[in-house]
């Protein structure tokens, strides 16, 4: 148990092992009371065929799109093999600039939660907007 505790296995290689171990106690008589229960087991072994099955009829879209041929750039449906990155028009001092959503951060708030905040503040965007990466981007100004 011990061992298992400290391994890097997945829960699903876990899960895994301890199937091939159960099963390796049925075929020897040897049964659990969990074995008994009359239940339906779905091994480790269905899902990953199942996933296999599923990743087989996957067919990924193409990665240029109309938008990319029209070159519109206002479109979010371009270049969907790059990063996009969300910019502001700020006025900082007597400039207008384009920077990275800002806030100030709060104690005892994460980064992550100080940087969805900042989204939250900008009105013109969808609600479904998410910040994915959990890294931060600073600015130091002197």
């Amino acid at each position: 148990q011990i061992e298992v505790e400290k391994s890097n296995f997945s829960d699903h290689e876990i899960r895994r092992l301890a199937e091939e171990e159960q099963l390796r106690k049925m075929k020897g008589n040897i049964q659990d009371e969990e074995a008994d229960s009359g239940q339906a087991i779905v091994l480790a072994q269905d899902l990953e065929d199942a996933w296999e099955q599923k990743f087989q009829r996957f067919k990924a879209g193409p990665r240029i799109t109309d938008a990319d041929k029209r070159n519109d750039r206002t479109s979010l449906n371009r270049k969907l093999d790059r990063n996009l990155m969300l910019l502001v028009k700020e006025k900082v001092g007597n400039q207008e600039l384009w920077l990275l959503p800002q806030a100030e951060w709060q104690a005892g708030e994460t980064l992550r939660s100080t940087a969805e905040r900042a989204l939250a503040t900008l009105s013109d965007l969808p609600a479904a907007t998410n910040a994915i990466p959990s890294e931060s981007v600073v600015i130091l100004i002197p």
